[in-house]
C-alpha cells in the first residue's frame, strides 16, 4: 500500500503533538519542515521515523497533504516561500485566525481546510474542530477526518466562523481548571495539612 505523505510546516508544540498522534498510523509518511537547527535536532531524536528538513526545495508529490502549523504571524512570508512547492496538494492550516481567503490567496490553492486540535492530541485525547473549502471534495474530506480521529474526537464546524469561536472552549483557556485544581492541591497541603499524595488523590477524584 502506497503511504500518504503529510508535510508539516513548522515544528512547534502543536505540529509535534499531532505528529506524535499521527505516527500510530504506519501508513503515513511523515516530513517536517523546521529551520532551527536546535529543534530540529530534538525532532529527530525523539522521532526516528520522521523526515526532518530545513526548507523545501521541490515541488511536492500530487495530493501530498500540508499542514501550516507555523505562527499566524509569519502566515503571509512562509506561505509565499513555500507557494512553488505545494500547488498541487491538500493544505491543512492549524493556525487562528487565518481565514481560508487569506491562505488561498497567498498559495494560489484554493484546496485548504482549517483545524485546531489542541496539544492533547500528543496523547490521542485530543478535539480537532474542521471546516473545509468548497474546493475539497467529499473523499479527501473523509481522509482528513479519519485522519484527525487517530488524535482524538473531530467536530466538523457548521462555518469558518466557528472555527474561532472554538478556541477558548478546547485550547489553551482550558489550562485555567488546571492552575485551579493545582491551586486546591496546594491549599489542601499547605493550609490543611495533607499529604501531597493525598491531597493530589482527594483533589482529583
Amino acid at each position: 500500500m502506497l503511504k500518504t505523505q503529510i508535510v508539516f510546516i513548522g515544528g512547534g508544540n502543536m505540529a509535534e503533538a499531532m505528529c506524535a498522534g499521527f505516527l500510530v498510523n504506519h501508513n503515513l509518511e511523515i516530513t517536517v519542515v523546521q529551520h532551527t537547527q536546535v529543534k530540529a535536532d530534538i525532532l529527530r531524536q525523539k522521532y526516528p521515523s520522521v523526515n526532518v528538513i530545513e526548507q523545501l526545495s521541490a515541488p511536492l508529490a500530487p495530493n501530498s497533504l500540508v499542514i501550516l502549523a507555523i505562527k499566524p504571524q509569519q502566515a503571509k512570508q512562509v506561505c509565499t516561500q513555500i507557494k512553488p512547492y505545494v500547488q498541487e496538494c491538500l493544505i491543512i492550516s492549524v493556525m487562528a485566525g487565518i481565514t481560508i481567503t487569506s491562505i488561498s490567496n497567498w498559495l494560489m490553492n484554493q484546496r485548504i481546510i482549517r483545524t485546531l486540535p489542541n496539544t492533547p492530541a500528543l496523547i490521542q485525547q485530543g478535539v480537532s474542530a474542521i471546516y473545509a473549502s468548497a474546493q475539497i471534495n467529499a473523499n479527501e474530506l473523509e481522509f482528513v477526518i479519519s485522519l484527525f480521529q487517530q488524535i482524538g474526537i473531530v467536530y466538523l464546524a457548521k462555518d469558518e466562523l466557528e472555527i474561532d469561536k472554538i478556541i477558548p472552549v478546547t485550547s489553551s483557556a482550558v489550562g485555567f481548571f488546571y492552575y485551579f485544581i493545582e491551586g486546591l492541591i496546594n491549599s489542601a497541603v499547605t493550609q490543611f495539612g495533607f499529604s501531597q499524595d493525598e491531597a493530589r488523590t482527594l483533589v482529583l477524584q
